[in-house]
């Protein structure tokens, strides 16, 4: 079975346990879940990747489901201190931060999850800031706080495997944002920064938020599903990676590429005449006129790198 068709019937297994706290929506997954318990029952994932007909039915079953938590995740209203405090002690953050600090002979840093949530959450009237970093990746969590708002520090969820959106309210993350291999499938709206490198890769985002405009360090789409970076994106603080990606052209009002763009294997024609790029362009089997164009921004000082087709 292809990784694609494993990921099909992961999918079905994970949203079969999904459990709504709205009735309504409880009745409505059961009763999606009962049509694709039918199909399952009937044929076997090779036949329902193969059968066009099938495929499109459980898909949008599937995706129907997906579209019932987000309306469940938006509909949560901001949680407050003991709801923080629980997700904390399921996730076992205190106890994986002191077995890891015991490990290089350090103390403890938190006597328990709420003293751990006092550290780190800001709690005002409409929103939660968090102070530090979210190191997620690997666990089986399915929602990050409601009303989370601002994350002074990284959010890392690769390899997350139960998680598909982001809290609405999320507006900026002043460190890195880490997507790759993760099943969040749409970023908040208001999403507007993202302060470190944002990894995309074999993520199953489709859209960047349309208010993102500032991406501190790189930005990695290879073999991601994203076809289109904002409009209002002005600059990219690290490299750009498109290997095996399918961005087919930049935003007009992309000035700066901060480090190395990477366009071999990329589907890449053209580039705005205005980009700065501050290291080297590696643009190995680019269409000649992309590279006659890179040359000449190269004479004119645009580009700080190399230009490197071989």
């Amino acid at each position: 079975m292809t990784e694609s068709k494993k990921n099909l019937e992961q999918l079905f297994q994970r949203v079969s346990t999904f459990k709504f706290e709205d009735v309504d929506r409880q009745k409505q997954h059961d009763g999606l879940m009962a049509g694709l318990n039918l199909i399952v029952e009937k044929y076997t994932f090779d036949q329902i990747w193969n059968d066009i007909g099938l495929m499109e039915t459980f898909t949008q079953k599937l995706e129907a489901i997906l579209d019932l938590l987000q309306v469940e995740n938006e509909a949560s209203v901001v949680w407050d201190e003991s709801q923080c405090v629980e997700w904390v002690e399921q996730l076992k953050l205190v106890k994986i931060s002191e077995l890891l600090r015991r490990a290089r002979g350090q103390e403890p840093l938190y006597t328990d999850s709420a003293h751990y949530v006092d550290e780190h959450f800001i709690f005002e009237r409409d929103q939660i800031i968090f102070v530090g970093d979210f190191d997620l990746q690997n666990k089986a969590l399915r929602v990050l706080p409601s009303g989370l708002t601002v994350i002074h520090g990284y959010l890392d969820l690769n390899n997350t495997t139960e998680i598909y959106f982001l809290p609405k309210s999320l507006r900026a993350i002043t460190g890195m944002l880490n997507l790759a291999n993760s099943q969040v499938r749409e970023l908040p709206a208001g999403l507007t920064s993202i302060g470190g490198f944002f990894d995309l890769r074999n993520s199953e985002v489709r859209e960047l938020p349309a208010e993102l405009i500032t991406i501190g360090g790189g930005l990695y789409l290879g073999n991601s599903q994203v076809q289109e970076l904002p409009a209002g994106l002005t600059s990219i603080g690290g490299g750009l990676f498109l290997n095996n990606s399918q961005l087919r052209e930049f935003p007009a009002g992309l000035t700066t590429i901060g480090g190395d763009l990477f366009l071999e294997n990329s589907q890449i024609t053209d580039i705005p005449d205005s980009l700065r790029i501050e290291a080297n362009v590696y643009a190995k089997g680019c269409p000649q006129s992309l590279i006659d164009k890179l040359n000449k921004m190269k004479e004119k000082g645009q580009i700080k790198g190399n230009i490197i087709t071989e």
